[in-house]
């Protein structure tokens, strides 16, 4: 069935169209209810110069259920043009008022721009297969040709500006576990970098410090990872170096099996 009706709120006209293969139950709850169509639920055709979809002092909640034969639960494609400037596929920006239009001091909680859970249902065993709570890809199938490109899979950039009196860290990664299950079986990283490729790479890690970089690493706290202080002479039993690459010049790090002296 179809049905097509302009309504009137307040000095706002519209058309409101629904078409569906079923009758429209008259208990219905939702301001537009889409039964079924074969190609699109809610298909927007046109240039939208703002906004395709907006919604005033409320939130968007998009719920998808049971989608076991699916490839994609939600898909967002955008078919970007620009030869010159910057675009964004997708963009989430959240602004931090606290008060709203009277502006407070915020004194706990905080904010996620983005929240991504992956979450195994309990009572569910997984055995092989990778999960994340977040994935990005950049893949090439053209040429890059450019001593300005700077291409990666991920980007994360604490920007300039603000009054920074006391924190008490600031990071442009931060990278936490709450877990408390010992594990069986396996290895376990805070970081897990691979190469699954056959690209011979430079370095595992770059550092430009750009003059402004005090340690290369801090650790607190660490227990047995740190030994105890050793002054004097050392013999180096077992030992193999590791290379690095300070400020353009090759050195070495010693890693040994046994120190004595």
């Amino acid at each position: 069935m179809g049905w097509r009706e302009q309504v009137h709120i307040g000095e706002l006209t519209c058309d409101v169209l629904i078409f569906s293969d079923q009758t429209i139950p008259g208990n219905r709850t939702a301001v537009i209810a889409i039964e079924k169509d074969a190609a699109f639920g809610i298909d927007l055709t046109g240039a939208y110069t703002t906004n395709g979809i907006k919604v005033n002092q409320g939130s968007l909640k998009v719920h998808l259920h049971d989608q076991i034969a699916q490839r994609y639960n939600a898909e967002f494609q955008s078919d970007v043009q620009n030869v010159t400037g910057l675009d964004y596929g997708i963009t989430v920006a959240t602004e931090i008022e606290p008060g709203g239009s009277t502006a407070a001091p915020r004194t706990a909680g905080g904010t996620r721009g983005i929240a991504s859970h992956t979450r195994i249902g309990s009572g569910f065993t997984l055995t092989g297969g990778g999960d994340c709570a977040i994935y990005g890809q950049l893949q090439n199938q053209g040429t890059l040709n450019g001593a300005a490109l700077y291409p990666s899979a991920g980007y994360l950039l604490l920007g300039a500006g603000g009054v920074f009196t006391q924190v008490a860290v600031l990071s442009v990664l931060w990278l936490d576990s709450h877990l408390a299950s010992a594990i069986s079986a396996g290895d376990s990283y805070f970081l897990d970098i691979t190469n699954n490729g056959t690209t011979t790479w430079d370095a595992a890690v770059h550092v430009f410090a750009n003059g402004a970089v005090t340690n290369l690493l801090k650790i607190d706290s660490a227990h047995g990872m740190v030994s105890a202080n050793t002054s004097g002479d050392a013999t180096f039993g077992n030992w193999k170096t590791i290379k690095i690459d300070l400020d353009g010049t090759t050195h070495y790090l010693i890693a040994a099996q046994s120190i004595t002296g």
